[in-house]
């Protein structure tokens, strides 16, 4: 396993030449009208579309997460999960906002694939979790 230091830049004009910039979950789902819609949940791409255009000028590396779940798993209130079906993937609530100008390089990193594993199992401080 290689040791990767992480650091949080807080001003726009502070990217290192070790940045990398990490989209999270800028799928349908989570947009407006989606199954589990973050209400303006859409307005985050502009700004997102922004750094990704000051990263690629720089020659950084972009990451983009999705969850990409397989449509039985028990993720899902109906197989004993929390979350209502969202993410399902290769379906429209899966992909990536349409506004959202992600490059051919991109380097996706899929979750929630495995239909037997719930990342709440994992997780004791999220109070989304039940316990």
């Amino acid at each position: 396993m290689t040791a990767i230091k992480l650091s949080v830049t807080q001003r726009e004009d502070d990217v290192g030449q070790h940045a990398a910039l990490l989209i999270v979950d800028v799928q349908n789902d989570f947009c407006s009208n989606g199954a589990l819609h973050v209400p303006d949940g859409g307005r985050v791409v502009a700004p997102i579309d922004r750094a990704i255009d000051r990263f690629r000028a720089e020659g950084l590396p972009i990451l983009a997460s999705r969850d990409w779940h397989p449509p039985v798993t028990r993720h899902f209130q109906e197989y004993g999960g929390r979350w209502p079906v969202h993410c399902v993937r290769e379906t429209t609530g899966a992909a990536f906002d349409p506004d959202l100008a992600l490059p051919s390089d991109v380097v996706i990193l899929s979750k929630g694939t495995d239909p037997d594993y719930n990342v709440c199992d994992e997780i004791s401080l999220v109070p989304a979790c039940p316990s």
